[in-house]
């Protein structure tokens, strides 16, 4: 056998044990990541197999309760997996997951948006994530757990963890819910909302329909506005301000989290804020982003901010990591 043959023999070989495809009506095939036992429907744009050359932007769709289960037929009922199967065209890639049990998980979203971006030519800073009702919830879920993953999101009728909104400070949000909604109350929309107010994102959006209940997807999903506002946006990068040993010594010292008697020590190596633990180990390299803000990677939103005090002296640092804050007072 001749190598070219036996290359495209493994490759029909591994393809067939780790997907699944089934070719579906309009412009839509549906595929199983077996791993996970999740089913997904895909479009892909008309020209994707023209412009070999391009990159394409993603929308990830998540589905309500009703849709749950191993029917992936069943995703077609709502969304933009409906307007696809009815004829219409998105001039980017859709994928619409199949949730196998109530909620959504995250994980899951994100190993296959990670997926999708090595098996398809995926625009990687414009990734977008959207849902209604469970999938409302499971967007501002999924985006407050990996928000380094998405450009932008539009969760309709869901909520989030109000209590911990920094992970998406730099998140532009288009959220939208129905006054009247009997089976998600509004407040938990608003609740998202406000608790993003005090970070000055210009880019977080409410709209509110009088008078509409549950249904507050069809319309939003009619609106080329929102597809116009979701493209316009890409993934958000820290930008690193080059900072001397000397500007960068303000910085150092030791702080402690009193609540856990936990001691983390700042230091100056080449030109950048370095976590000490003692022993001569290193933790995290931080690079400068302007205001008293620290980063590590451009697209990670793992940062750390300093407060200072009155006399404008660095007085403590609050280190984030995705949902989670942890504050420490300089000593």
């Amino acid at each position: 056998m001749n190598q070219p043959l036996i290359k495209r023999t493994l490759f029909t070989f591994f393809a067939a044990v780790l997907f699944a495809g089934i070719t579906l009506k309009a412009q839509q095939t549906a595929h199983t990541i077996i791993l996970d036992k999740m089913n997904y429907l895909l479009q892909l744009p008309e020209g994707y197999n023209d412009e070999i050359q391009k990159d394409w932007p993603l929308m990830v769709f998540l589905h309500g309760a009703g849709e749950t289960g191993d029917d992936v037929e069943k995703v077609k009922l709502l969304g933009p997996p409906r307007k696809i199967a009815d004829g219409y065209k998105y001039p980017f890639i859709v994928v619409s997951p199949q949730s196998p049990e109530h909620g959504w998980n995250a994980d899951f979203v994100r190993r296959l948006v990670l997926d999708l971006q090595k098996r398809y030519r995926i625009d990687e800073d414009r990734t977008y994530l959207t849902g209604l009702s469970m999938g409302g919830f499971g967007t501002w879920r999924t985006a407050q757990s990996y928000p380094e993953l998405f450009a932008a999101i539009i969760p309709i009728c869901g909520g989030g963890d109000s209590y911990n909104p920094w992970s998406l400070e730099n998140m532009p949000v288009w959220c939208f819910h129905g006054d009247k909604d009997d089976v998600v109350d509004i407040k938990y929309s608003q609740g998202m909302i406000d608790s993003l107010k005090p970070y000055n994102n210009p880019n977080v959006k409410f709209t509110v329909y009088p008078g509409v209940g549950h249904d507050s997807w069809t319309e939003t999903y009619n609106n080329e506005d929102v597809y116009k506002w979701m493209l316009s946006h890409k993934r958000f990068k820290y930008e690193e301000t080059p900072m001397t040993d000397a500007q960068l010594q303000e910085y150092t010292g030791k702080y402690i989290r009193t609540e856990y008697n936990e001691t983390m020590e700042m230091v100056v190596k080449d030109n950048h804020l370095q976590t000490y633990w003692g022993d001569d180990s290193y933790g995290n390299m931080y690079k400068y982003a302007g205001n008293d803000v620290f980063f590590i990677e451009p697209t990670r939103y793992q940062n750390v901010k300093f407060t200072r005090d009155k006399d404008n002296k660095v007085s403590g640092m609050t280190v984030y990591y995705n949902r989670f804050r942890m504050d420490y007072k300089k000593q």
